[in-house]
């Protein structure tokens, strides 16, 4: 785990590599990269790396055709991402957040109905703005 000298995770490192696992499709994998993050924050970028969190865990559960788990996640993601101060907002683009709630939706739907089946358009993907680091500085998540 690469770590800032203070001996936290590296924001940068461990946020670029969920991101990277997350636009390949690998959840899991995003979900560990951010997890580390998460637990070691301690600013407002908590809830908000929770949020990424959940929803790369919505979209393992989706895979797994597990409508009501991910509808869930979902929900408490979107709600933790939306709620995020502007300036964490503008890491995740506006086609990321709008493909999220249309799989949202998508898996709230198939959930209701019996023996309903919802396959995503394509995966949103978080594109980091080419500033993306100044956004967030190393210390202050």
């Amino acid at each position: 785990m690469a770590a800032a000298e203070s001996g936290r995770p590296s924001f940068a490192h461990h946020f670029e590599e969920g991101t990277d696992h997350f636009n390949a499709g690998r959840y899991w994998e995003a979900h560990e990269s951010w997890e580390g993050l998460w637990l070691a924050s301690q600013t407002e970028m908590k809830p908000f790396l929770q949020g990424l969190i959940q929803i790369a865990a919505a979209y393992l559960h989706l895979r797994r055709l597990n409508f009501s788990g991910a509808g869930r996640l979902f929900d408490s993601g979107l709600r933790r991402l939306e709620a995020a101060p502007p300036g964490l907002r503008v890491l995740l683009p506006d086609s990321f957040l709008s493909q999220v709630r249309a799989d949202a939706e998508g898996t709230h739907t198939a959930h209701l109905r019996a023996g309903g089946h919802y396959q995503p358009g394509s995966q949103p993907l978080i594109v980091l703005r080419p500033d993306w680091r100044d956004l967030v500085g190393e210390d202050e998540w």
